[in-house]
């Protein structure tokens, strides 16, 4: 369904959620100004936050065919400051004439001041002069009623003011029926803490009706739903609302109201969709019905209208969607009864619906009961699996659309516990049996035109569990004694037979299986491509990864949170990988967990079929990381693919896993939109970010400006030395990566290039140009700083070549950053003096000491004596050591204080009783932000130092989004 959100917070959401908002149905969005997080210090930051609500967001919002309008203000929160009012409104009346501004909001109150209330009247006489429409906030929690009341009785009483030009929002049931009963719009807010739910926003609608009456999502930088509206008309339909009620709040009543601006055109009810039905590239997208429990042809009916038809509201609300059905045996056989298949058809056809592709991996039950390893029964041994399959192909044939390719996926032949795989005789009856299938797909093309293809999904444990075993199967069985077969039973010869099989054996790409298995993406890809197979299908889905703690305790405790997710329905194969990078299987998550404290271990990936849109998975993580890239991989080439999201344990995720999910339908819908997004959006930008650990940046900026300053250097001079050791950095991190390569990709598979989103040869040529670039730059430096850069550079190839076996590879870091000193200070003078020298080795050793922290990381803990263990710390606390006892001045002293306590804040992640490496090491990386702001105050160099306070919050925010090591 079609709908406008009254009240989104764009500025803050990303683009990803535009792009979330248009799939669900969004034809229009307007903007409230509101508080940024924190006050703004003058006139000209509203103006600015003015033209950007009203320039670059509708340009954002048109790419998703989303309009976008805006409504401008002082927010209430800022409202007590009367001087601030009074410019502010002096420069609201030039943007009132932008195309896309709708009048004042949202304008009201906050904590109910004298000085509030007057901010708010005098933005009500604005409007009123310049004839805007009104939008209104009212106070949370316990000021809501009292602040409502306040304003009502103000708008009441000015007899100036129409009240069906106002819109007072975030309504609640104690303030809805006093604004109502004043003629104003009454707007709820769908927020999830401090405003109304989807059910209580329904209980409203049930209590007062729905003239005058609005939903929206608000959404903004707190804990929001940008998709709060389609939540709202999913619960509405759920307790048995029309259609024609909730249109008339979610798009109707939002057109009457914002109608009454000339500005405001009203969206088409219905748009026009790119491309005839839910496709990403030219890939159809949708999500396998695994996930819900259905048992014969009536559940699965009312599987697709509980859930599947709500979602493609949602999703797909003016095109047909398509469907990734699944069919047990039995399913299978009722549907081909009777009339029941064009009965079946006609079903889908009146919801929307369309069939593209089947699943016919599980035959039997796969909800409610255990599964286990019977969901490889029938295998492809047994005549009732190609019986299966067969009616499959009869009505896939019968339910695909004109034109359109079909796909079935299917089991890995059998599970492997099962098979003696040394009898040839066993290989002959599985090939036998697949080409049964292969003929009478060749025989359904050649007669009807209607193309479907067999793809064979390896899973852990399987017959056939990794890409090789199954591009083995069709190279050295189904090529060879299958080809010939095939070309008896359809009287051809054998080089057309493999034509066929290329055609119609293809490969189902189960992301999570290849994850599990640790394969790179990339070269399973190529390994297929190799053996001349094609992928028929690609199964977005997404496992448990668990990196596997040193510390006994942490084991312990991790292995009690993974516990509820040894359930009794499927097998959770657990693939350990060791110390030398080999692999250790286990066939389900209980026997894993008993083994929890091998010592070679340092990583589970568990075959647990976890939302695609998470990247963590409660206290875990997933393997998210290897879905994003295969989707980036293939992006090129997606046009015609099949792209099915898989997240059938839903049932039986823990409570506190599933429990944050409305419906399996909403994480279907979610796993769509994520899936749908990713394919879509340029995912190489910051794979470059990941590459050059860009968080890690402006502590060299500010490594530079602490040398330059100590020899009396100028901004002017330190800024191209600082650029050009940014980029040798820069260039360093890519690399690393370049020569860590195969160790990443048995360790770290989901960095940019093992996971093949970067290509080494690019990654190759931006290492070249940074470094080219950086030279450059500290050319134009001038002095001696192309010396000093000749030695950097020198030093970090060699650190990159050579890190992994010198032991002190923590003096050779040390030595980059206090070359970072130095060649800023031979960038201002020839001789750079004894204070910029004793800086320099004071970083050198802070710099080495938590390099050697951060090679522990991944080591077992051994027993150590107390200076073993701690020397480290006396290399870190250095600079603060000498800025305490150096004989410096009391500013010194502070900064150095406050280098200080993030020290000891950092290395309580080493020494604490929750030892996490990774989290120190970013901080103290973060860190030299403030070692750096120490010697900008040994250097008297004031103006500085909130620069390398910046950095240093900078750095700390970076690390939030792109890793810093």
């Amino acid at each position: 369904m079609n709908y406008i959100d009254m009240h989104a917070h764009m500025v803050s959401r990303t683009t990803d959620d535009y792009h979330a908002m248009a799939l669900s149905g969004c034809l229009a969005v307007t903007e409230p100004a509101f508080w940024s997080g924190r006050d703004r210090l003058g006139p000209e930051a509203f103006a600015d936050y003015f033209d950007h609500l009203t320039t670059f967001e509708p340009a954002r919002a048109r790419e998703y065919g989303i309009a976008h309008y805006a409504w401008l203000c002082l927010n209430p929160k800022e409202g007590e400051d009367r001087e601030l009012t009074r410019q502010v409104l002096k420069i609201i009346p030039e943007f009132l004439q932008r195309p896309t501004v709708l009048g004042i909001g949202e304008i009201g109150l906050n904590r109910v001041t004298r000085n509030e209330m007057a901010t708010f009247l005098d933005h009500v006489e604005l409007a009123l002069e310049h004839h805007q429409l009104i939008h209104i906030h009212t106070p949370h929690l316990e000021d809501k009623y009292k602040g409502t009341r306040v304003m009502v009785e103000a708008l009441a009483a000015d007899t100036r003011i129409e009240p069906g030009r106002v819109m007072i929002d975030h309504a609640e049931e104690h303030t809805a029926e006093l604004i109502l009963s004043h003629g104003f719009w009454t707007g709820i807010t769908l927020y999830p803490k401090t405003k109304a739910s989807p059910a209580r926003a329904i209980d409203m609608i049930e209590l007062y009706g729905s003239e005058r009456l609005i939903v929206a999502s608000a959404c903004d930088w707190g804990p929001s739903q940008p998709l709060a509206v389609p939540e709202f008309i999913f619960e509405a339909r759920r307790r048995g609302h029309d259609e024609a009620t909730i249109r008339k709040i979610v798009l109707d009543n939002p057109q009457r109201f914002l109608g009454q601006s000339p500005k405001f055109v009203p969206p088409s009810a219905r748009r026009p969709w790119p491309g005839d039905r839910v496709l990403v590239h030219g890939a159809h997208l949708t999500y396998c019905t695994n996930i819900h429990p259905a048992s014969g042809m009536d559940g699965v009916r009312r599987s697709l209208d509980e859930y599947t038809v709500p979602l493609r509201a949602q999703f797909s609300p003016d095109k047909p969607f398509g469907v990734g059905l699944r069919l047990s045996g039995e399913e299978s056989a009722e549907l081909l009864r009777g009339t029941a298949l064009a009965d079946f058809r006609a079903f889908l056809d009146e919801r929307g619906l369309y069939v593209f592709t089947l699943n016919g991996f599980p035959y039997g039950p796969f909800h409610g009961q255990a599964v286990k390893a019977q969901v490889h029964a029938p295998d492809w041994r047994d005549p009732e699996r190609v019986a299966y399959t067969l009616r499959l192909v009869d009505i896939l044939a019968a339910l695909l659309p004109e034109g359109q390719e079909g796909s079935i996926s299917t089991s890995p032949l059998s599970y492997a516990a099962w098979v003696d795989a040394e009898d040839p005789q066993t290989w002959a009856v599985l090939t036998e049996n697949v080409i049964q299938v292969i003929e009478a797909l060749v025989r359904l093309r050649e007669a009807s035109g209607v193309f479907i293809h067999l793809d064979m999904e390896p899973e852990p444990d399987g017959l056939l569990q990794r890409s090789a075993d199954l591009a083995a199967f069709y190279q050295d069985h189904l090529l060879r004694r299958g080809a010939r077969l095939l070309a008896e039973r359809l009287g051809t010869d054998e080089e057309r037979a493999r034509a066929h099989l290329r055609d119609h054996f293809q490969a189902c790409f189960d992301v999570c299986h290849v994850a599990v298995m640790y394969e790179d993406p990339a070269g399973a890809l190529a390994l297929y491509r190799d053996a001349g197979m094609q992928i028929g299908k690609i199964q977005l889905s997404s496992a448990l990864r668990l990196p596997l703690p040193d510390d006994a305790q942490e084991r312990e405790a991790l292995a009690a949170a993974l516990a509820p997710f040894a359930e009794g329905t499927y097998l959770h194969q657990v693939v350990a990988r060791t110390r030398d990078g080999s692999l250790k299987q286990y066939p389900d998550l209980p026997p894993a967990l008993a083994d929890i404290h091998h010592p070679d271990v340092t990583e589970w990936r568990v075959h647990f079929h976890v939302p695609v849109f998470l990247e963590q998975a409660g206290a875990f993580g997933s393997t998210q990381a290897a879905l994003l890239g295969t989707l980036d991989l293939l992006r090129p080439e997606l046009a015609g693919r099949h792209l099915e999201v898989e997240t059938y344990t839903w049932d039986v995720l823990p409570p506190n896993s599933s429990g944050r999910w409305a419906s399996p339908s909403r994480v279907s819908w979610s796993g769509c939109a994520m899936s749908s997004s990713a394919a879509r959006q340029p995912g190489r930008l910051r794979g470059h970010l990941s590459l050059a650990r860009i968080s890690n940046s402006p502590t060299v900026v500010t490594n530079a400006l602490a040398g330059a300053a100590l020899v009396g250097g100028s901004g002017g001079q330190a800024l191209p030395a600082a650029l050009g050791m940014t980029l040798f950095y820069t260039a360093g991190m890519y690399l690393n990566d370049l020569l860590d390569l195969e160790i990443d990709r048995r360790e770290r598979p989901e960095r940019p290039l093992p996971s093949g989103l970067i290509a080494p040869a690019e990654a190759w040529a931006v290492t070249g140009l940074l470094f080219a670039a950086g030279f450059a730059l500290l050319l134009l430096a001038g002095g001696r700083a192309p010396l000093g850069g000749v030695v950097l550079a020198a030093l970090i190839v060699l650190y990159d070549v050579w890190h992994k076996t010198n032991p002190l590879s923590p003096v050779v870091m040390g030595a980059t950053r206090a070359l970072v000193y130095l060649t800023a200070a031979l960038a201002v003078t020839a001789t750079p003096g004894v204070g910029v020298i004793v800086w320099a080795l004071l970083l050198a050793a802070y710099t080495a000491g938590l390099t050697y922290v951060a090679k522990t990381e991944g080591r077992p803990q051994k027993p150590q004596g107390w200076a073993a263990r701690y020397w480290p710390v006396a290399l870190v606390v250095a600079p603060v050591a000498y800025a305490l006892l150096g004989g410096f001045a009391w500013p010194v002293w502070l900064a150095a204080l406050v280098l200080a306590a993030w020290t000891v804040h950092s290395l309580g992640f080493v020494y604490g009783p929750h030892r996490n490496i990774g989290a120190s090491v970013g901080k103290m990386i973060a860190g030299m932000c403030l070692l750096d702001a120490t010697v900008l105050a040994a250097a008297g160099a004031w103006a500085w130092l909130p620069v390398a306070y910046a950095a240093f919050l900078l750095t700390l925010w970076w690390q939030q989004h792109i890793k810093g090591t």
